[in-house]
């Protein structure tokens, strides 16, 4: 997935697909764990997908993130529903990547939250939560789903 894309960290620097392989070695045998989480910002007549892969070690503290960004036709996914499916779709498929790249356990963030006061898009929690763990991965959702968070830094330029 992230392969033949531009791939880029959190600093904006690029990263040859080689050195972004390296780095992730490195992590892995640093202790740290991996996250990936999806955001699409709707602009004009189409929609900005950023796909984050985060890495944290919460015991020697700190991480970082890489990222693949993406344009595509607003008209392919025209209800929130099906743009949330796709944000699930992208982030599932960049696990199983990274699971077989990296030979380890990854976590999935969604951008959606339980609380329909808050989030518009409650109703789906169910739906693309089961989806996650039906493909045998763990899932965070709003408020924990921070690598989507990051991943919605970079939609926005």
């Amino acid at each position: 997935m992230f392969e033949g894309k531009r791939i880029r960290d959190i600093g904006k620097v690029d990263f040859s697909y080689e050195d972004f392989k390296s780095k992730l070695s490195m992590y892995k045998k640093d202790g740290f764990k991996f996250y990936v989480g999806t955001d699409s910002q709707i602009s004009k007549d189409e929609i900005v997908v950023v796909t984050c892969l985060c890495v944290h070690n919460r015991f020697k503290g700190g991480g970082t993130g890489f990222y693949i960004k993406n344009r595509i036709k607003r008209y392919l996914y025209p209800t929130l529903r099906a743009r949330m499916s796709m944000e699930a779709f992208n982030s599932i498929e960049a696990a199983f990547y990274f699971k077989d790249l990296m030979d380890t356990d990854i976590t999935v963030h969604l951008d959606i939250g339980i609380d329909p006061k808050v989030n518009a898009t409650a109703f789906l929690v169910p739906e693309l939560t089961g989806m996650v763990v039906g493909q045998g991965f763990n899932v965070g959702i709003k408020p924990y789903s921070w690598a989507c968070d990051l991943a919605d830094k970079f939609t926005k330029n």
